[in-house]
């Protein structure tokens, strides 16, 4: 493989996209700024509910293969196991000191933040808050496509990794400076209706 090749893989796993620019040059015309603006906004929403309402379909139906064993390997490598819900979900704000790192290209993450709110936890430390941000890329691209996609008023148990990936494992989403947790591989977010297994699979760890 060429360097050429290499770098083209690795942007798979660490570029982020960051959210398109509005196009000025049409917008400014005739007063229609703003509603350029507001017409890209609500595109944009109804573009990330559609890529993560499909995610969740698919991860949902991939939640019932995925066998005990594969499961419990999960469990025992997370660093949480939570019950909860989406409360929001936001474009994740790359700070000015770590833009520099970050190049859009088609293979880019699109990293998005899901604010969670925890009912109970079944595996890890208290919490200080019962809210954890959980970063997860929207791209459909062929390295992010079997990631789950989160929406506002979404439930379920998230199996939750500290972040390693997006370079960035902190946020301030919440109004409070946090740790980032991912939830990347199909079976890391099941159905309220796999609550009694996985209660199950850790109680016989």
């Amino acid at each position: 493989m060429d360097a050429g090749a290499g770098r083209r893989t690795q942007q798979h796993f660490h570029d982020v996209a960051l959210c398109p620019p509005v196009r000025g040059r049409r917008a400014h015309r005739k007063g229609g700024f703003g509603r350029k603006v507001g017409r890209s906004s609500r595109s944009d929403r109804i573009s990330r509910r559609r890529a993560a309402e499909t995610g969740e379909k698919a991860v949902g139906q991939a939640h019932s293969e995925i066998s005990d064993q594969d499961l419990q390997r999960l469990l025992a490598t997370c660093d949480y196991v939570v019950v909860g819900r989406i409360t929001d979900v936001h474009p994740w704000a790359i700070p000015k000191s770590a833009a520099s790192r970050y190049r859009t290209s088609e293979h880019s993450a699109n990293w998005q933040e899901a604010v969670l709110q925890v009912q109970s936890v079944l595996k890890g430390p208290k919490l200080k808050r019962n809210k954890m941000v959980v970063r997860f890329p929207l791209s459909r691209d062929v390295a992010w496509v079997s990631a789950p996609k989160f929406v506002p008023g979404q439930q379920g148990i998230f199996i939750l990794q500290k972040d390693e990936v997006s370079g960035t494992p902190t946020s301030s989403a919440g109004g409070y400076k946090a740790d980032v947790y991912t939830c990347l591989k199909p079976g890391d977010w099941l159905p309220m209706t796999e609550e009694a297994r996985v209660r199950s699979l850790l109680e016989n760890r």
